[in-house]
């Protein structure tokens, strides 16, 4: 997972090209998908383009048949969940900016968006969350200087509530001046807040013992701080959950 960075004390257009653009888009992408007509065939063109793309591939073809035949918008989580065609397309997209796979996929992210909103009302309090990921030493040099900063993971965030969980995902054997580096995110989220929906979703994983919680596209984080924890071994990010990405997004 891939993330972008908004600085709120560099507003001028030059350095919103440069480093905020990604953020903004992000910020956006829902709602403009919203905007478009679903259009009756949006599932037929999508699942052409899948079978194009997996031609050959057996198993894959067999799941977009599955999909095609079974797939319902309460369903659109347990897809998400599945390593199949779905899950790796859709990020494929998401990862790349792709603006023709976003557009192919947009009757499903609006599903997924829809249905995570719905279990989010579920959501009592504050949560802790955790996310264990191998990342590149420049990156984690980025994450040091950005303290303060906004920041927006680029898709779907899978987090879980289960430390150990999100450890098991890291190579604690690494220095910590290795090329790639062990990253603990330990994220703070209020299901108080007005934008940045996130949902409990281990009842629709096929692995409910990693507790799975999963964030919208539209989730924006603060950085609190970021230190190295000899214990562990590997570099803790604190973030804190926040409504100020959509604020910045009208501010342009």
């Amino acid at each position: 997972m891939t993330f972008s960075f908004f600085n709120q004390k560099l507003k001028s257009s030059r350095y919103l090209i440069k480093e905020s653009a990604s953020f903004l888009w992000f910020q956006l992408l829902l709602n403009v998908l919203k905007e478009f007509p679903q259009a009756t065939d949006a599932q037929l063109n999508m699942l052409t383009k899948c079978e194009e793309y997996y031609r050959g591939n057996q198993k894959e073809l067999k799941n977009i048949a599955r999909f095609q035949k079974e797939y319902q918008p309460k369903a659109a989580i347990i897809w998400y969940t599945d390593d199949s065609f779905v899950y790796r397309l859709l990020n494929k997209a998401l990862r790349t900016e792709d603006i023709d796979g976003l557009y192919l996929f947009r009757f499903y992210i609006i599903d997924l968006c829809k249905q995570l909103e719905e279990e989010s009302r579920k959501n009592v309090g504050t949560m802790t969350l955790y996310r264990g990921q191998m990342t590149a030493k420049e990156d984690v040099e980025k994450l040091k200087n950005s303290i303060g900063t906004l920041i927006s993971p680029n898709g779907f965030l899978s987090t879980s509530l289960d430390k150990q969980v999100a450890l098991f995902y890291l190579d604690q054997s690494r220095d910590k001046e290795a090329p790639i580096q062990s990253v603990l995110f330990e994220i703070t989220a209020n299901s108080t807040l007005l934008s940045g929906t996130f949902a409990d979703i281990h009842l629709f994983s096929r692995m409910p013992h990693e507790r799975e919680v999963l964030f919208s596209i539209d989730a924006v984080f603060k950085i609190d701080n970021i230190e190295f924890s000899d214990a562990i071994n590997c570099w803790t990010v604190r973030m804190v959950l926040t409504d100020e990405g959509m604020k910045n997004v009208r501010e342009y």
